[in-house]
């Protein structure tokens, strides 16, 4: 455990490694916000050969669709709305 004002990249790397040496893992993806899975991160993942899933930056957006990789038609114009509340 780490203390609850920690950075998650000062956390992520050395979770990674223990994943690695613990457990034997050969085959992971972890799945991480922006602010969990940044560069350092990333090259973490890397070095031990596991995948991850993330968000994109706006910047990283708008450079795929100038790049025109991401079709703008293929995304909602209106947020998506979510019930938070139990079904009971």
């Amino acid at each position: 455990m780490y203390p609850g004002n920690t950075s998650d990249p000062q956390t992520f790397q050395p979770v990674v490694e223990r994943l690695r040496l613990r457990f034997g893992a050969q085959e992971v993806v972890l799945v991480g916000d922006r602010g969990m899975i940044k560069q350092l991160g990333k090259a973490a993942l890397g070095a031990a050969g596991f995948r991850y899933v993330t968000a994109l930056t706006d910047p990283q957006i708008r450079r795929l669709l100038a790049a025109k990789v991401l079709d703008p038609e293929l995304f909602d114009e209106e947020r998506s709305r979510s019930n938070t509340r139990g079904a009971g």
